[in-house]
């Protein structure tokens, strides 16, 4: 587990997910149609098979953790973050914790580990142009638009070269 508290006031870290653990939590998340609105373009809850799905496609192309934040002595769960080679996906499940910074401090933990095992890109694979604070964040981060997914409606694709 890594710490970083550079852009927010809160301390964050990300966990490898256990997913017997952290179903629950991402049920809640990802039956919100806020979170779904702007994390995965639709607001079609998500169930306990379509959670494994994900889980599954994430972690068989790299590695899937659940973004914390410490509140006193203990270690709140508020999302989730992903890294594979083809997508940089990062939901904050909890809408209270929105525009704090959180996002961005999980996305800088993310590419400190994308560096030190050596990779030259991060991807994100599209991120709904309505999104703005998403937009912004991995902006901030130093990624930088590459196209629109003409396939997907309007998605933005957005890449680092570290």
């Amino acid at each position: 587990m890594e710490k970083e508290a550079t852009a927010s006031r809160y301390t964050v870290r990300l966990r490898q997910i256990r997913l017997s653990r952290d179903i629950h939590k991402m049920l809640e998340w990802y039956n919100n149609k806020k979170v779904l609105y702007y994390s995965e373009g639709h607001t079609r809850p998500y169930d306990e098979p379509v959670i494994k799905r994900m889980h599954k496609y994430l972690t068989s192309d790299g590695k899937m953790y659940i973004i914390e934040i410490k509140k006193g002595r203990n270690w709140i769960p508020v999302g989730d973050a992903s890294m594979t080679k083809t997508s940089t996906p990062i939901t904050i499940g909890l809408p209270r914790y929105w525009g704090k910074g959180i996002g961005l401090d999980a996305l800088k933990i993310l590419i400190k580990k994308a560096k030190r095992s050596g990779w030259k890109e991060m991807k994100v694979s599209g991120i709904s142009d309505y999104n703005k604070r998403s937009i912004r964040m991995y902006k901030s981060a130093g990624f930088k638009p590459v196209s629109k997914d003409k396939n997907r409606g309007k998605e933005i694709r957005m890449i680092l070269k570290l």
